[in-house]
């Protein structure tokens, strides 16, 4: 979003030790963009592979 009910922006962090598991696991990520709505409204979404 935007921004969040707090006012604001969002944001995302990915902490290193999480990251090496994901990595691990052959995992991914899925972002997401949402409406500013109460329902949340999903308008985009993105896997990506958990790379270094």
């Amino acid at each position: 979003m935007v921004r969040l009910d707090s006012g604001g922006t969002g944001w995302f962090y990915l902490r290193r030790e999480q990251h090496e598991q994901v990595r691990a696991d052959a995992g991914v990520y899925l972002f997401a963009v949402c409406e500013p709505t109460p329902d949340r409204a999903i308008l985009a979404l993105k896997i990506v592979a958990a790379r270094s």
